[in-house]
């Protein structure tokens, strides 16, 4: 099944997110979107993140959810070969770091 068959994308809410600056100096953040997908529970969301650059680009995309705190939790990319381990605290105060090339995209399955 695809990820947009899992049903947090259908019943789930729908939320864009900020994405910040990974280093003082680097504006790429500004070329990176990310949104989510929540329904409140453990199994938590689906978070797509993508570059709309031509170069490389970097920030944090912070998880604005609190009940993330206090847990490690799992991201899997759906749509390529990485996977995770994050602490729920440092994803709702900094958030995820990514670094993503020209066009490149992430969608994580969090749990």
């Amino acid at each position: 099944s695809s990820a947009i068959d899992e049903p947090v994308v259908h019943d789930g809410e729908w939320r864009l997110l900020d994405v910040r600056r990974a280093w003082s100096e680097n504006a790429s953040d500004r070329s990176l979107v990310a949104w989510s997908w929540w329904t409140g529970d453990d199994e938590l969301a689906l978070l797509a993140v993508v570059n709309l650059a031509t170069t490389r680009s970097q920030g944090y995309v912070r998880l604005p959810f609190a009940p993330l705190a206090g847990r490690t939790w799992s991201l899997d990319d759906q749509l390529g070969p990485e996977r995770y381990e994050r602490d729920g605290s440092d994803l709702v105060d900094r958030g995820l770091y990514v670094d993503l090339g020209p066009w490149g995209h992430n969608l994580f399955q969090v749990r």
